[in-house]
């Protein structure tokens, strides 16, 4: 009887180390599996970064300027949009023209975004519905451009870009009339052509 008492004591001693055991092994086991897979994963992700494209760079330089908080050079990842170049930049500032920009549109390297505010954005529309409608911007005008207009031949354009290095900028249309050659009437035949901007 003791014989035995001590057989099924030696038995059990036997299954409970064997059992602690190989759950001690499991575990130990379990966390090594884990260890190599996640370092399997960083692996992959290091190599998927490290290693672009045959051609193709990581990153891309953009230079983003006008209405937002902090203007400059941000390095963005190569595939980016316009719309990472504004979080990058701070954001819009609260007179920025956001429907002006495409916040959709990929970056390319050494791009620069400029955001005009709301007034830039009205006027520059402005002056393409004129230039739509075959108006000539005294200010920006070439000589070409400018004997385009009714009565308007090379002497007298240059005539008029002459003024314009000497003066500057035209302040209004009704200026024009101190252009050598220019008098009221032919003012009058071509200020419905004209602007200044």
């Amino acid at each position: 009887m003791i014989y035995k008492i001590k057989y099924i004591i030696i038995v059990l001693s036997g299954c409970l180390v064997a059992l602690f055991g190989c759950a001690d092994t499991e575990r130990v086991s379990l966390e090594e599996a884990l260890s190599v897979r996640n370092q399997e994963e960083s692996l992959v992700d290091t190599s998927i970064e490290a290693v672009p494209a045959e051609g193709e760079a990581l990153y891309i330089y953009v230079y983003i300027c006008g209405a937002v908080k902090t203007p400059g050079v941000y390095k963005l990842e190569a595939d980016s949009r316009i719309v990472a170049a504004i979080e990058a930049a701070g954001g819009f500032l609260e007179d920025a023209a956001m429907e002006a920009i495409n916040l959709a549109e990929r970056l390319k390297d050494g791009m620069q975004i400029t955001v005009p505010t709301q007034k830039e954005a009205a006027e520059k529309q402005a002056a393409q519905a004129k230039a739509a409608q075959g108006l000539i911007n005294l200010n920006t005008a070439s000589a070409a451009e400018l004997c385009t207009l009714n009565g308007i031949g090379e002497a007298k354009a240059e005539a008029i870009l002459a003024y314009r290095t000497e003066i500057g900028a035209f302040s209004s249309i009704e200026q024009l009339k101190e252009v050598a050659g220019i008098g009221e009437n032919l003012f009058c035949q071509i200020k419905s052509s004209i602007y200044i901007e």
